[in-house]
């Protein structure tokens, strides 16, 4: 059933579901085959750089780049910030956050500078 809607709608589902929750729309990806090649990341990179845009500030991003910021680079950009997230998320939760990854720390250090104390209330 779901393959018959247009994927310009099945986008924005997956959409309104990821900036919910800050994760990938994971529950429509494994629905069905067609369903996961018509919204992966790798095949819809505008969705996510999207959801990328709409949850974090660019303007830093962009500043720090040298070249333009394309869909692809923002959609492997989220991937690595919500990975992080995820993973400091689960330590804090299992009470083990002295070790933590150095490259989470500065992805999350990175965060905390585009967005200080407004992250911690939008990733709670």
């Amino acid at each position: 059933m779901l393959d018959t809607i247009p994927p310009e709608v099945l986008g924005l589902i997956a959409y309104h579901i990821s900036i919910d929750t800050l994760q990938p729309p994971t529950s429509i990806l494994q629905s069905s085959k067609q369903l996961n090649e018509t919204l992966s990341p790798q095949s819809n990179p505008n969705l996510y750089a999207k959801i990328f845009k709409d949850t974090f500030d660019i303007s830093a991003a962009t500043r720090r780049c040298t070249s333009p910021l394309t869909a692809r680079k923002l959609t492997d950009e989220l991937e690595l910030r919500t990975r992080a997230l995820g993973r400091l998320k689960r330590r804090v939760k299992d009470g083990k956050v002295g070790g933590v990854e150095e490259r989470d720390l500065w992805v999350i250090y990175i965060l905390l500078i585009e967005h200080g104390t407004s992250l911690a209330s939008s990733c709670g």
